[in-house]
Formats: C-alpha cells, sequence, structure tokens
C-alpha cells in the first residue's frame, strides 16, 4: 500500500506514530535494537517485500551516511528507508 495516497482516520493516522522497537542486523554479525515509528516500520517492510531490497544493505547505507554525513544512526536509517522508497517507486512509476 502506498502510505502517502490512503485516506486514513484519526485513529489509523495514531497507530502510524506508535512506536515499536526491532532488530536489525549489523554488518559485524551483532544486532543491534532499533525504535522508529510504525509508519517507518511499514515503508521498510513495503520495499522489502515490494523490490526485494536487503535489510542488511540498508542498514551499510544507513553506517555510509553515518560516516559521510555525521549524523546519528537513527537518523540516517530512517532517512535511507523513505529515500529508497521514493526512488524505487519513482522508477517503476508507483
Amino acid at each position: 500500500m502506498n502510505i502517502a495516497m490512503a485516506f486514513m482516520t484519526e485513529r489509523e493516522t495514531e497507530e502510524l506514530l506508535e512506536t515499536e522497537t526491532r532488530m536489525l542486523p549489523m554488518p559485524d554479525g551483532t544486532t543491534e535494537p532499533y525504535r522508529g515509528f510504525r509508519i517507518m516500520w511499514d515503508t521498510l517492510d513495503y520495499i522489502v517485500e515490494e523490490y526485494d531490497i536487503q535489510l542488511e544493505w540498508l542498514v551499510k547505507l544507513a553506517l555510509s551516511d553515518v560516516e559521510q554525513n555525521s549524523v546519528s544512526f537513527q537518523r540516517a536509517f530512517k532517512n535511507i528507508v523513505a529515500y529508497v522508497c521514493h526512488e524505487y517507486d519513482k522508477a517503476t512509476g508507483k
């Protein structure tokens, strides 16, 4: 579902703003907890399923952003998820 194009009730919108913690795989083989809004997790699930994106690749992109731009991993990861979703949807005409 393209979240941006859907009509949602106030309750549905509030649910997307609830937070959830998931474990992310790090390049060194460990996992790290990451807390994000449900809308971000829904977007992540969408791009993984729709475009066969690997979670490990997204983590590596976020870590690269941390190194290159001195941003927090928290910020970098959510930005990478949003950017990849936007670019893949645009490329496929969605």
